[in-house]
């Protein structure tokens, strides 16, 4: 429970309302729940990601990268397919996705044109 003081310096006692599961929903919208618009598990704002950056950049040197990389490199070596996966994808890029362009059996795509200038008004 929060504490005020109001008029008068008296304590105010404010409840929180909490409200209960709906046999529906899980209640996190539920009206009068005030816990669930709170910005728990949010993801901080584009600003906050920048100082992050900016934070570890100062706290790592050149040759803690070095080191760092040369863990990747020998767990990848030893088969984790995670480390390897990680150092191919900072090094040649993460691969595209491949998107197909054909019809039936590996064909060409068919088009049908239809002319509707010609039709009848009914």
């Amino acid at each position: 429970m929060a504490e005020k003081h109001g008029k008068a310096g008296k304590k105010q006692v404010k409840k929180r309302v909490i409200a209960k599961k709906k046999p529906h929903g899980s209640g996190k919208f539920v009206k009068g729940n005030t816990e669930g618009s709170k910005t728990k598990g949010k993801q901080p704002s584009h600003t906050k990601k920048i100082e992050f950056a900016e934070i570890f950049k100062a706290a790592i040197s050149n040759e803690d990268i070095k080191a760092i990389a040369a863990k990747m490199v020998k767990e990848a070596k030893k088969g984790n397919v995670k480390a390897a996966s990680m150092i191919l994808d900072r090094c040649c890029g993460k691969p595209a996705q491949a998107i197909s362009l054909t019809g039936n059996e590996g064909g060409p795509v068919a088009i049908q044109i239809v002319n509707y200038a010609g039709a009848s008004k009914k």
